[in-house]
């Protein structure tokens, strides 16, 4: 398992394997209750249109919509080479990619079709860096581009005021998300992370480091570590946070635990 997702009520999870499948879980039973079969590695993954939908971002450039209630599927071409991000804005019901051509591309994710597509060469004063990862402010609808430079995971508090991203050398920064300045710089882990999530109330920050089996918890303000949860798998690679904070979903090689955040 390489790609792990929650969705907004927290009642299923997807999970995106090497054996090219998507499957769907009942995290209260823990059962499978659905299978796709997407045919290449899945780079990204999120839930769409009240959690009927699952977009999947292959290797080979295409975007797989998975409809769960009819048990269909929608291909979207258009990226040259691979898609490493997707993201959903709801209010708009689009969906936006980012690819390794330099581009970003809007979708409407109830037709299918390309709303737009953007170049890197749109924006100005860009560092000459490959782009990696693309996510949507909550509230403003604003996107945002993350650098190869600079980082590769990033989240937004559920206020939409403050951002996190995670740095290759294992630090985390805290941005202000309307001026786009640098509120807190700290090392969060000893090894490179693989996750990093706001609290409900942005108080705290979660972060996830494969290497080290563990999730971090931290207090924002004084940026002190609160507390070290264990993660119970062999080999964790990837990890998902509850919508509403009550839980992690991790997983590696072909094991998935639920860590409950209330025990």
């Amino acid at each position: 398992i390489n790609e792990i997702v929650f969705n907004a009520n927290g009642s299923k999870i997807a999970t995106a394997s090497q054996d090219q499948t998507i499957k769907v879980w009942d995290t209260l039973t823990g059962r499978m209750d659905r299978s796709f079969d997407v045919r290449d590695e899945v780079r990204s993954l999120t839930y769409c249109i009240d959690d009927s939908i699952i977009a999947a971002a292959l290797a080979d450039g295409k975007i797989k919509l998975l409809n769960l209630g009819e048990q269909e599927s929608t291909t979207l071409r258009g990226h040259r080479g691979q898609v490493f991000s997707i993201d959903y804005r709801a209010n708009e019901k689009q969906l936006i990619s980012l690819g390794s051509d330099d581009t970003l591309r809007f979708w409407d994710i109830l037709t299918g079709k390309q709303l737009r597509i953007m170049e890197k060469n749109d924006w100005k004063n860009l560092p000459d860096t490959m782009l990696t990862d693309i996510g949507f402010n909550p509230k403003s609808g604003e996107a945002i581009v993350v650098l190869t430079g600079d980082s590769r995971y990033f989240a937004h508090s559920s206020d939409g005021s403050m951002f996190a991203s995670k740095g290759f050398d294992s630090t985390v920064k805290i941005w202000d998300a309307k001026t786009k300045t640098e509120q807190a710089t700290f090392k969060a882990h000893e090894k490179p992370l693989q996750g990093v999530w706001f609290s409900q109330d942005a108080s705290k920050l979660y972060t996830f480091c494969a290497a080290e089996k563990s999730i971090k918890i931290w207090d924002i303000k004084s940026r002190r570590a609160l507390k070290t949860i264990p993660i119970p798998l062999e080999k964790p690679r990837c990890c998902a946070f509850h919508p509403q904070g009550k839980m992690f979903a991790a997983a590696g090689g072909k094991d998935i635990c639920i860590i409950d955040l209330n025990e």
